[in-house]
């Protein structure tokens, strides 16, 4: 899928308050009767280094996949 750098600057903003609430309230927290847990950081760190290159990608153009072509010649 391709993004757009405005997107790609909007998801990793999400990510990095997504790692800022679980680092201020902890993983786990109870409502009532309730008990929530929050995503793994070690999720939220990949995800977050994930949208740095798709970012650093975009703004060199090179954020498709990449195909390369080989023509073999016999000497």
């Amino acid at each position: 899928m391709i993004f757009t750098l405005e997107e790609a600057q909007a998801k990793l903003k999400l990510w990095m308050e997504a790692e800022d609430t679980v680092a201020m309230g902890g993983k786990r927290y109870k409502i009532g009767k309730r008990e929530l847990e929050r995503a793994d950081l070690n999720l939220i760190s990949k995800r977050i280094e994930y949208w740095k290159r798709m970012i650093l990608q975009i703004k060199r153009g090179t954020s498709g996949p990449r195909s390369v072509s080989v023509v073999l010649r016999d000497l």
